[in-house]
Parts: C-alpha cells; sequence; structure tokens
C-alpha cells in the first residue's frame, strides 16, 4: 500500500541524482532516499511509533536534514491543501466542510 501511494504521486521510480525526503516525529530524523523502496522501508519501520511526512519535492544534492525548497529539483504531483470555514478559518470565505470542499474542487478546470 505505501508503495502504490508513492507510485502515484512520484512514478515508477525517483530519477537519477534526485532523492525523496521522509521525516518522522516526534523523534525528528530524517532521511534522503534515493528509491522508492527506501522510502516505503523507512516509513514501514517507523510507522508503528512515529508520525510520518514526506516532501512532494525530490531533492537534488547532499543539503543537511530534509533539504529545502531551494534544493527541489523536480515536483512530482500538484497539490492542495483546502481549509474549511471552520475553528481558526470560522468567518472565512471557504468551503463549509467536505462535501463543499469536494465540489469546489470538481469544479476546477
Amino acid at each position: 500500500m505505501i508503495s502504490e501511494f508513492f507510485q502515484s504521486i512520484f512514478g515508477e521510480e525517483i530519477p537519477a541524482g534526485l532523492r525523496l525526503s521522509v521525516l518522522c516525529l516526534p523523534s525528528r530524523a530524517s532521511v534522503l532516499t534515493p528509491t522508492l523502496g527506501d522510502a516505503c522501508c523507512k516509513v514501514a519501520a517507523q510507522l508503528t511509533h512515529e508520525n510520518i511526512y514526506f516532501g512532494l519535492g525530490l531533492i537534488k544534492g547532499s543539503p543537511e536534514g530534509r533539504g529545502k525548497s531551494s534544493d527541489v529539483g523536480a515536483i512530482g504531483c500538484v497539490w492542495a491543501d483546502i481549509d474549511f470555514a471552520q475553528g481558526d478559518h470560522a468567518g472565512k470565505k471557504l468551503p463549509a466542510g467536505r462535501e463543499e470542499a469536494l465540489q469546489f474542487v470538481g469544479e476546477l478546470p
């Protein structure tokens, strides 16, 4: 399942010279993996006791840590963070909830 998820974003393999950034919390351990298989192994090993995050931008070079925006060499997909008009966002012109957000996305060109 993890492998299929990564493949849906990055394709069959990470291009040569680029690496996928994986971050684990609360330990703050990070790794730059050259293959999707390596990323899957890292996620599987940490999944039971850590929250796992990964960068959608593939990292070029050998930066310290998980890399910064200036280290991104390729992007595997387009993504969006869609907030609801609730909590900290109450009163803003945002979708009221999940159904309204899905309708908004469905109407995008």
